[in-house]
């Protein structure tokens, strides 16, 4: 590459970055037991203990980087919004207090069109949500985050989507709620 860095195969290291050999910040770099998604075969599934394994039916790689990860509380259609899992994960985590206290902490830009303040949302529920939240809101995400077998950051769409649904309703009265 003209500025000196190696360019990475993305057909066969998806994981790496652009700089060759680095590690995607989201990802562990690839080891024999676990291979990158292009050296899985599609139905492949996920090595387990005793030989068995888990199917990786719906895994895709060309979804690497692709937007917010998937997450099971927002559905899959357009607007993005909380379904039935996502309410009773907001219930139990007091997300919507949560949202409301920090949506004014949101970096929107000038102007910003409906998709770049949905995008400031979710990039400040990503990065900087949880430095934000207070010991008791960080301690109720810990809980609930270990009750459900999921890490805290799996939570972060949904309250990215319930900033922006607070923004929303703060500078015209609608929401997705």
């Amino acid at each position: 590459a003209p500025d000196g860095r190696a360019e990475a195969d993305s057909r066969q290291a998806p994981h790496l970055s652009a700089r060759a050999g680095q590690a995607c910040s989201r990802h562990l770099p690839a080891t024999a037991a676990h291979p990158p998604p292009a050296a899985r075969p599609a139905d492949a599934g996920f090595p387990q203990a005793g030989g068995a394994a888990i199917p990786a039916a719906g895994i895709a790689a060309d979804r690497h980087h692709s937007g917010p990860a998937p997450s099971p509380d927002i559905g899959a259609d357009s607007p993005l919004h909380i379904n039935e899992s996502g309410r009773t994960f907001a219930e139990k985590l007091d997300a919507l207090d949560t949202a409301k206290r920090l949506a004014e902490q949101v970096a929107l830009p000038v102007n910003a069109d409906d998709y770049e303040l949905q995008s400031a949302c979710l990039e400040f529920a990503e990065e900087k949500l949880f430095s934000m939240m207070t010991d008791e809101e960080r301690s109720r995400l810990n809980n609930v985050a270990f009750q459900a077998g999921r890490a805290r950051e799996s939570f972060s769409t949904l309250y990215g989507i319930l900033l922006r649904d607070t923004l929303f309703e703060q500078s015209r009265g609608t929401s997705t709620l």
